[in-house]
């Protein structure tokens, strides 16, 4: 763990692990000992960066306005080694879709400023095809129904398992490569 001003632990910013190597803690949050939901960075984390030369790397962006779900999704993400930018708000993640490009996107269905459809809803009107798998605590029939009909590749409800959220991901991506193929 890293201590920062008066002996108070410190925290990876992206990853939110106290036992993070990645040790730029002082700059983001020099005397807070854990973030608040609305400080989320949304960087890259530096361990994610592991991918052999001439590879790209996969990148996804997450958005959950809960702290420490976004901390543990992020985890399981880069572990995995894909690029994970997260976001904490619609408005958020719709800048971030403006300045990059994703290979997958995973959304929470409520979000404090808008929810996970209106943002798959603004991502088909400008006619992006990235998978989009919407996270939900409150798995009910409609909002089910309206992400599937907004182009949700998958609707997951909460608490969602990490070798079925891999699998998730990895079936996106493989779907998306066929696809990009058969386009050629």
């Amino acid at each position: 763990m890293y201590v920062g001003h008066g002996n108070q632990p410190e925290w990876c910013p992206t990853c939110f692990n106290d036992r993070c190597r990645f040790s730029w803690t002082r700059e983001v949050f020099p005397r807070q000992a854990t973030p608040n939901a609305d400080d989320l960075p949304g960087r890259i984390h530096p361990e994610a960066m592991d991918v052999m030369p001439g590879e790209t790397p996969t990148r996804i962006l997450l958005v959950d306005d809960d702290p420490y779900f976004l901390r543990v999704l992020s985890r399981i993400l880069t572990d995995e080694k894909f690029h994970v930018t997260t976001a904490s708000k619609a408005a958020e993640a719709e800048q971030t879709l403006r300045e990059s490009s994703f290979d997958v996107i995973i959304s929470d269905l409520r979000l404090p400023d808008g929810d996970g459809v209106s943002i798959l809803e603004s991502l088909r009107r400008a006619g992006s095809s990235v998978p989009v798998v919407i996270l939900t605590a409150y798995g009910e029939v409609d909002s089910y129904l309206a992400a599937m009909n907004a182009g949700a590749v998958e609707y997951l409800n909460k608490p969602v398992k990490s070798e079925e959220l891999l699998g998730v991901v990895r079936n996106c991506l493989r779907s998306r490569t066929t696809a990009q193929k058969a386009r050629r």
